[in-house]
């Protein structure tokens, strides 16, 4: 529903039929969908803070300030539920910052930046609260990220040669795969086409958004499919 709202929105009818159809047969939803793990909730606030992150570009200064705290409460609750929620709302926060300061607008920027960084604060304040003070959450941190690399699940499953992701993502859904780049080429290139991100900045900032949660995961050499469906 959030996908088809906001691509009618903002985008056009057409994009909102085809991003919701595909939406419906892609196989990393499908899958986390039927086994209910929290990434099927991080999807879900994925497309939110997508889509509040439009409205606020779009909205007027009187209604920008509710959509900001709803954006920053939207944040406490991904950062919350899981850690790896909180890149896809620090990136739509980082979007929302950098746009308002290429429109000249400081105010917007800093409000922007501040609710992503109220959010931040807000989930160190629940941790510290729930694990004895700021130092033991910080040793927990460290150490639960130090282990998750090195078990046995993640050293079988999560990793190995980078060029094996992007081939898995094809061998999983062909036509998707293809899809999905053509369209990234297509916005890119209209983009650089023009000169000008006035007419192209949200198909862009989509575009961008989805490479990037996937580039993470290359980086990083831990690759995931629940990671990648959000």
């Amino acid at each position: 529903f959030l996908i088809a709202l906001t691509g009618y929105r903002f985008l056009s009818p057409t994009v909102a039929v085809v991003a919701t159809l595909f939406y419906a047969v892609f196989p990393f939803d499908l899958t986390i969908y039927r086994r209910t793990w929290q990434e099927s909730l991080i999807s879900l606030l994925t497309v939110s803070f997508l889509a509040l992150a439009t409205l606020i570009a779009r909205t007027g200064s009187a209604r920008r300030l509710a959509c900001l705290i709803a954006f920053a409460l939207l944040g406490v609750l991904a950062l919350t539920t899981k850690e790896n929620s909180g890149i896809a709302f620090m990136l739509c926060a980082a979007g929302l910052t950098l746009y308002f300061l290429l429109q000249g607008n400081r105010r917007a920027a800093i409000l922007a930046f501040s609710s992503a960084a109220v959010a931040a604060l807000a989930y160190a304040l629940i941790l510290a609260s729930l694990f004895g003070g700021a130092v033991n959450t910080f040793i927990l941190l460290r150490e639960s990220v130090h282990f998750s690399g090195i078990n046995p699940y993640s050293v079988q499953f999560d990793s190995g040669p980078i060029w094996m992701f992007p081939a898995a993502l094809l061998r999983t859904s062909p036509f998707l795969f293809l899809a999905a780049a053509a369209g990234f080429a297509a916005v890119v290139y209209h983009a650089y086409r023009s000169r000008l991100l006035v007419h192209h900045g949200l198909s862009l900032g989509i575009a961008l958004i989805t490479a990037s949660m996937i580039m993470i995961q290359l980086v990083t050499q831990r690759y995931s499919f629940r990671y990648t469906a959000p």
